[in-house]
């Protein structure tokens, strides 16, 4: 859903430096050819590397993670349908990218359902997975025009920022480390506009759903559902962003008339 998009499974095994090869990929030689070009540092605690579990979600927790990426496109329908469509154009932008976004990492999440166990497909090297974070950018992109509310040139600056984030992805290294923390960036980038605006309500309320959603997603303290349940906060994270991007809040109007913003 929001951010990088890796395995976990149901096993716990000790901390260990994991590969594409202990990933569940292809075994053998190919594996160890292709273990030189993920880097995935070991120690590394953030998603599914950090090693409780063995190397896969199972069916049933992949299909729960495709269902839940439909909460936050559902929240932004019914935002169109109550205001009968009449949103600004930055508005828009963020709830296109939503619903743009939305069927590539469905069709990620139900890829790995279906191709649980065959034992030669690695969700790393997936091309759903790398269209997955694309549009994971490019979403980030149009978000943070939105809630800057509709400003040129920050819009432009994230966009450049993302395109270049995307299509490291499209890299025959795969560096889950930086792709993370670029992600982390570009939530950060999107969020700012927020606080220069003083939009604090929405911002604390963002906040307040994206830390625990973070937790989840950084310990699967849940097992393989924690990434469903992570999806689950995404809802009414972004609700308070496009609140945000649409002016509603306490104090928001006045602030916004205030920001100056080109």
């Amino acid at each position: 859903g929001g951010v990088a998009k890796d395995r976990i499974g149901q096993k716990r095994t000790a901390p260990r430096e994991i590969t594409v090869a202990s990933m569940g990929g292809v075994s053998g030689e190919a594996s160890e050819k292709r273990t030189s070009e993920a880097i995935i540092p070991p120690g590394l605690k953030i998603g599914v590397f950090r090693r409780r579990h063995a190397d896969r979600m199972d069916r049933r927790q992949e299909v729960a993670n495709a269902l839940t990426q439909l909460a936050p496109a559902l929240w932004m329908a019914y935002v169109v349908i109550s205001r009968r469509g009449d949103l600004p154009v930055h508005a828009w932008a963020l709830v296109g990218s939503v619903w743009v976004h939305f069927p590539f990492s469905f069709g990620y999440h139900m890829e790995c359902a279906v191709r649980t166990e065959d034992c030669n497909f690695d969700p790393l090297r997936s091309t759903a997975r790398r269209f997955d974070s694309t549009f994971i950018h490019l979403s980030s992109a149009c978000i943070a025009y939105a809630t800057s509310l509709g400003s040129t040139w920050f819009g432009v600056a994230c966009a450049i920022f993302n395109v270049y984030a995307a299509a490291l992805h499209w890299r025959k290294e795969i560096n889950v480390l930086r792709n993370q923390r670029l992600v982390l960036i570009a939530i950060v980038l999107y969020l700012a506009p927020m606080s220069w605006r003083r939009d604090h309500w929405n911002l604390f309320w963002a906040l307040a759903c994206f830390v625990p959603a973070g937790y989840l997603f950084r310990t699967y303290f849940f097992g393989g559902y924690s990434h469903a349940i992570f999806h689950l906060f995404m809802a009414p994270f972004s609700a308070f962003v496009l609140r945000s991007a649409l002016a509603v809040g306490p104090a928001t109007l006045a602030a916004t008339t205030a920001s100056g913003l080109p």
